[in-house]
């Protein structure tokens, strides 16, 4: 399976073209005509947003910090689109979820409405790893998943702050798009 876009030279997707405008090759030569080519346009295609909020919830964060964070998530899903689920979890010194996956902005306030201050230690690499396990992109033609993380933080690991640790949390996320 091959997801593309056709954009014109304005980047604006072209919505007019059929199976008959294109040419699939494989190794130089045309696909053989029994080959199953289906050609989908994005709204023909189920499309889900997978989101996860992670907020560092240290007491190297001052108050201040902390409320301009959650004010952040607040506006982050004020924000969220039709096909989309967000998932918040705070860490220090371990992670604690605060809402599975949801599309209910209502839900979703209310978990940020608990996001609070937590311990001393901050376990960036553990918060990043269990994020990132949280979603597996699926990219096929009759579904596309993709998922994100967002991560507030003020600083560095400091519950493990060795390369293994670093390894893991970097391993975890190859390939995912984390902001």
């Amino acid at each position: 399976n091959y997801l593309f876009q056709v954009v014109d030279l304005n980047n604006i997707g072209i919505t007019t073209l059929q199976r008959s405008d294109f040419e699939v090759l494989e190794d130089g030569l045309p696909i053989q005509s029994e080959s199953l080519i289906d050609i989908k346009k994005q709204n023909q295609i189920p499309y889900k947003l997978r989101t996860v909020i992670m907020v560092d919830n240290s007491t190297s964060l001052s108050t201040a910090a902390i409320d301009s964070i959650r004010n952040a998530v607040y506006s982050f899903i004020s924000k969220m689109k039709p096909n989309q689920k967000i998932a918040i979890y705070q860490f220090s010194e371990n992670v604690e979820m605060l809402a599975y996956f949801t599309n209910r902005q209502d839900s979703l306030n209310r978990a940020a409405s608990r996001y609070n201050r937590g311990k001393s230690t901050t376990g960036l690499y553990s918060a990043v790893a269990a994020g990132a396990a949280l979603w597996q992109d699926d990219f096929t033609i009759n579904n596309v998943l993709q998922g994100a993380m967002i991560v507030f933080t003020d600083g560095n690991e400091t519950s493990r702050p060795n390369a293994q640790a670093y390894a893991e949390a970097f391993n975890s996320v190859k390939d995912k798009l984390v902001f």
